[in-house]
């Protein structure tokens, strides 16, 4: 039987597990290979697979932060399950790979609200279409807004879950530089005195 702290302690210890859980490295990936293109279509898969919220929230009109963390979290998941390891190289390709898919997401969505109008449109035959609506100023104008307010809100969403991989990659660089270079006490001033006290 558990008493009351050891389920506190137990409760505490799990919630930080699941609050680290994007950013944790086990015996057998830190001693594994480094896999970067794996790991990148991992990071791809996940980015396209979390922009399917963005799209659904698409669909109802507004942007918000919360797809964009959804973005990321993918991404970056998606990287880690496919064996690629938290490198700085590794962010570099996670944002390429949600870029890509916010990209995506964005033609889908207007493809979708052209599809509206008119139903008989292909995905084929938009992407043949398209070049030829955004050559209207208006058109462009509004596409490049919704873009860039699309941008913000993924990048105010994504923020947070990018600073945490840098924290992370940082505290394991120092943690292998203290092992690499272990601190060798410096035993002179304990030879002074003693030879002082003869």
């Amino acid at each position: 039987m558990f008493g009351k702290n050891d389920k506190e302690n137990e409760l505490r210890k799990i919630t930080e597990e699941k609050k680290n859980s994007l950013f944790t490295e086990s015996d057998d990936d830190i001693s594994g290979e480094n896999n970067y293109i794996q790991g990148a279509v991992g990071s791809l898969v996940g980015a396209l697979l979390g922009s399917v919220i963005w799209f659904l929230i698409g669909m109802v009109g507004f942007y918000a932060s919360i797809a964009g963390y959804a973005i990321a979290f993918c991404a970056f998941k998606g990287y880690q399950l496919m064996k690629g390891k938290l490198t700085r190289v590794a962010v570099v390709i996670n944002i390429v790979a949600m870029l890509v898919a916010f990209l995506a997401v964005n033609y889908l969505s207007y493809f979708y609200a052209i599809h509206k109008e008119v139903p008989d449109l292909t995905l084929k035959a938009f992407g043949q279409v398209l070049p030829i609506i955004i050559r209207e100023p208006e058109v462009l104008r509004e596409i490049c807004l919704n873009l860039g307010l699309g941008l913000l809100f993924m990048l105010l969403g994504s923020y947070r879950t990018i600073k945490e991989c840098f924290d992370f990659i940082k505290k394991k660089e120092e943690k292998n530089n203290v092992q690499d270079n272990p601190v060798i006490e410096d035993n002179s001033l304990d030879k002074t005195d003693s030879k002082e006290s003869e």
